[in-house]
Formats: structure tokens, C-alpha cells, sequence
């Protein structure tokens, strides 16, 4: 079944980060991203196969959609260490 959902909304947020270097060695990460309520609607469509639409007749029904979705306070954090001076891995 080929479906296609298509939504449109606004969710306002905010996200904060810092980097703190205190060595050539050293590198520390934090960012931090608010808590969220998604809000948006759209639209699903459906193009089943044959094999599908006669399986599950009236199944697949154009219809328009809401959704709504909370996400938490995110907290992200990241320490690097850099043992030689030109120490890189090959696809940089």
C-alpha cells in the first residue's frame, strides 16, 4: 500500500548549547532543548494494490488527519579527547 501523509504545523521551542574547550585535548558539550506539544493536520491518501484493496475492501479511505505529540526536556552532552595534534579519522 503506497500511502502519503501530508501534515503542516507550528511548534514553538527553544534549544540552548555550550562548547567549552579547556585544552587542545579536550572538548565539552552541552546543549539542551525544551519541552514541546506538536500540533498539526493534514491530509492521508492510500493507492493499495488490487491484491490489497480486495483483501481489505474499504479500507483505504482518503481522510483528513490531526496529530498531537508531546516531547520531554532533552539534555544532550558530549566530551571529546584528541590524543595527537593531527589525529583525524580518514573521511574528515
Amino acid at each position: 500500500v503506497d500511502q502519503r501523509i501530508l501534515v503542516n504545523g507550528f511548534t514553538p521551542g527553544a534549544n540552548a548549547a555550550i562548547h567549552i574547550t579547556p585544552s587542545d585535548q579536550w572538548s565539552i558539550g552541552l546543549s539542551w532543548r525544551s519541552k514541546m506539544s506538536h500540533t498539526a493536520s493534514g491530509s492521508a491518501s492510500y493507492n493499495p494494490s488490487a491484491a490489497a484493496a480486495a483483501a481489505l475492501p474499504n479500507s483505504f479511505q482518503d481522510s483528513d488527519i490531526k496529530m498531537t505529540m508531546k516531547t520531554p526536556h532533552m539534555l544532550f552532552a558530549g566530551v571529546e579527547y584528541q590524543p595527537l595534534e593531527n589525529l583525524q579519522p580518514p573521511y574528515l
